[in-house]
């Protein structure tokens, strides 16, 4: 049996040894067709896409998030509120209407404008960086 050492060792060099491999999510895992590489964050979907994920219509917006499009600056009157997540947040697997980013949308009414920046495979890490590089913008 390995030490415990010896075992955080290997699986910290697997890691790193497949992120070196792997720009994107493991293939086997998230079609890598959806994606392209991102300096700031590491990988995102490409923007502007329609194809289908889980037999499930998937879009992206002009920014590469799932959902309909958005501008950078704010409409008067509105507030806005950011999901960052993963897949779950994502809606990997059902409708973007079924993802609970549309259903808060839906659910708060008027005024109120839900940008869903979930992508996919991504870490607490990558959500931070995409947060502070065009969430909070």
């Amino acid at each position: 049996m390995l030490p415990v050492g010896a075992a955080v060792v290997s699986f910290v060099l697997l890691e790193l040894l497949s992120r070196m491999l792997f720009s994107a999510p493991l293939p086997w895992l998230i079609p890598q067709h959806l994606f392209e590489v991102s300096p700031t964050v590491g990988f995102r979907y490409q923007p502007s896409q329609w194809t289908y994920t889980a037999d499930k219509p998937f879009r992206t917006n002009r920014f590469g998030y799932r959902g309909s499009e958005w501008s950078v600056e704010k409409p008067a009157g509105t507030r806005r509120i950011v999901v960052l997540g993963d897949s779950i947040g994502m809606g990997y697997g059902v409708r973007e209407e079924d993802a609970f980013p549309a259903l808060i949308e839906r659910r708060t009414g008027p005024g109120v404008e839900v940008l869903n920046m979930s992508v996919a495979a991504y870490s607490t890490d990558q959500e931070v960086r995409s947060c502070l590089s065009e969430g909070l913008q």
